[in-house]
């Protein structure tokens, strides 16, 4: 599952530096506002231990990356990225069961100027269905705020992970 979860940074990353996205949009918002889509498919495929079902997991399939960015005239940037599953399946190593793969993986920033204020928000849910009906459920909350001085003024980190 580590793994998976880093391929979804990765990708994130990927998406913030690819010349390479599938479907890039520019256009205007406003006077001088320049906006940007930009959408990548990155196909996945590795073994994972199910911690709910008790055997390695091969999984095999695409996960989509979307990025959006906006620039405005003044200098505030804000941009935000999302990962999500799309056909992606697993099946147990040792039983020959089907795991099924749901969730969003999500990021928005925003700066003001060349340095503060910023906001930076990540959010990450994802679930693994396996055959019995359990679901392995990760969740993971980020937020950090930096006022114009740049003294941070909220911080706030919550992870957790559960056999359902």
């Amino acid at each position: 599952m580590r793994k998976l979860l880093a391929v979804l940074a990765l990708g994130a990353a990927a998406v913030a530096c690819s010349e390479q996205a599938t479907s890039p949009q520019a256009g205007t918002l406003s006077v001088g506002a320049t906006h940007t889509t930009d959408n990548l498919y990155l196909p996945f495929d590795g073994t994972f231990e199910a911690l709910c079902g008790g055997e390695d997991v091969y999984v095999d399939g695409v996960i989509h990356f979307v990025q959006l960015e906006t620039v405005s005239v003044s200098g505030n940037h804000s941009s935000s990225w999302m990962g999500q599953p799309q056909g992606l399946k697993g099946v147990g190593v040792t039983s020959g069961l089907p795991y099924k793969f749901t969730g969003v993986t999500r990021e928005t920033f925003n700066i003001q100027g060349d340095a503060f204020p910023l906001t930076d928000t990540f959010v990450d849910r994802f679930r693994v269905i396996g055959p019995r009906g359990f679901q392995y459920y990760i969740e993971t909350t980020s937020k950090v705020t930096i006022n114009g001085v740049g003294n941070i003024v909220v911080e706030f980190n919550k992870t957790g992970e559960d056999c359902r």
